[in-house]
C-alpha cells in the first residue's frame, strides 16, 4: 500500500501548504488525505465522493435546523466532516487521473447548495428554539448573502464565456487607447457614470487603507472555513452553557444576516462601477494572445481543446484490496 508521503505527492495540489485558508492547509487537506488513503481500497470515483459530501452537508443543515443543543452539536460535527470530505473528491481525481470540468461543476454546485443551507439552518434552528419566525428570516438573509457572493464569481465567468462565444465570429481589433471601449468584446452595462461618480466619491472620502482592512475582515467572516469555525465554536459554547451558547448564536446570526448580504451587494456595486468584467475580459484576451499554446494569434478565441489532463505522476505501490 502506498504511504501517506507518497500519496501526498500525487493527491495534494502542488501549492496545498501555502494556498487556501488556515483551516484547509493545517487540518482539512491532511485529514482528507487519510480518508482518501482509506477509501482507495474500493472503486470510489471523485464524483461519488462529491455526492457523499453533498449528503453530509445537507444532513448537517438538518441537524442545525432542529435547534436543540444535542442536534446542534451533531450538526457541528457533520459540518467538520463535510469540510474534510469536500477535499477528498479532488484528491481522488488527482490520484486516478480523472480531473474534469464536469467534476468541477459538480463540486461548485455542491458548494452552492450546502453553504446557504447551513446558513439558513442556523437561523431556523433559533426560530425552532425560540418560536420566533424572525430568526428564520435572518437565516434566509444570511443564506442570501452567501449566495450573492458566490454568484458574483459565477456570473462573471458566465459573462466572460458569453463574450468569448460572441467573439468567435468577430475579427479582433486592438484598442488604441486605455479609455477606448473594447468594441464587440466589451460587456456593455449601459450608462455607468452615476455609479462611477458615486464610487469615486466614496473612494476619495474614506482612507483607502482603512477601507481595505475593513473589507478584508468582513469578507473573511463570510468565507465558509470561518463559518465552519464559528459553528464549532457555538457548539462548544452550548456544551459548556446552553444559555450562553444560544445567546452567542443569536448574536452571530443577527450580525451575519446584515454582513453577508452587505458584502455581496457591495461586491456587485464595485464590479459594475469599476467595470471589472470588461477588465477581466481584456486581461484574458491579452494572456491568450501572448500564449504560444494558443498559436500566438491576435484572435480572441479560446481553444476548447486546451489540455486538462494532469502532469505525469510518480509510480506508486498498488493499494491492497
Amino acid at each position: 500500500m502506498a504511504t501517506l508521503s507518497e500519496l501526498e505527492v500525487v493527491c495534494q495540489k502542488p501549492d496545498w501548504r501555502t494556498v487556501g485558508s488556515v483551516l484547509a492547509r493545517r487540518f482539512a487537506r491532511p485529514a482528507a488525505l487519510r480518508v482518501t488513503s482509506f477509501i482507495l481500497r474500493w472503486p470510489v470515483s471523485a464524483n461519488l465522493a462529491t455526492t457523499a459530501a453533498l449528503a453530509i452537508g445537507l444532513a448537517a443543515a438538518v441537524c442545525l435546523g432542529i435547534g436543540t443543543p444535542a442536534t446542534f452539536l451533531a450538526g457541528a460535527c457533520l459540518v467538520v466532516l463535510w469540510y474534510v470530505a469536500d477535499h477528498v473528491d479532488g484528491q481522488l481525481a488527482r490520484y486516478h487521473g480523472t480531473e474534469s470540468v464536469t467534476g468541477l461543476y459538480l463540486d461548485y454546485m455542491m458548494h452552492h447548495v450546502v453553504h446557504p443551507a447551513c446558513a439558513f439552518a442556523l437561523g431556523h434552528g433559533l426560530a425552532a428554539r425560540t418560536g420566533t419566525l424572525g430568526w428564520s428570516l435572518l437565516g434566509a438573509a444570511f443564506a442570501l448573502g452567501l449566495m450573492t457572493q458566490a454568484l458574483s464569481n459565477d456570473c462573471l465567468y458566465k459573462a466572460l464565456m458569453g463574450a468569448i462565444d460572441k467573439a468567435r465570429s468577430v475579427p479582433y481589433e486592438p484598442r488604441t487607447s486605455p479609455d477606448e471601449d473594447s468594441g464587440s468584446l466589451s460587456l456593455e452595462c449601459g450608462d455607468l457614470s452615476p455609479l462611477s461618480a458615486l464610487h469615486r466619491l466614496w473612494k476619495s472620502s474614506t482612507p483607502r487603507a482603512t477601507v481595505r482592512a475593513l473589507r478584508w475582515g468582513t469578507q473573511k467572516c463570510c468565507e465558509m472555513p470561518n463559518v465552519v469555525i464559528a459553528i464549532v465554536g457555538l457548539a462548544a459554547a452550548m456544551v459548556v452553557d446552553s444559555g450562553a451558547g444560544y445567546g452567542l448564536a443569536r448574536a452571530y446570526v443577527a450580525a451575519m444576516a446584515v454582513l453577508a448580504p452587505g458584502i455581496g451587494f457591495c461586491r456587485l456595486f464595485r464590479a459594475v462601477a469599476r467595470r471589472t468584467p470588461d477588465a477581466e475580459l481584456r486581461a484574458l484576451r491579452e494572456r491568450l494572445n501572448a500564449d504560444p499554446s494558443t498559436g500566438g494569434s491576435r484572435s480572441p478565441i479560446i481553444r476548447a481543446s486546451l489540455p486538462l489532463t494532469p502532469a505525469p505522476l510518480p509510480t506508486l505501490a498498488p493499494v491492497d484490496p
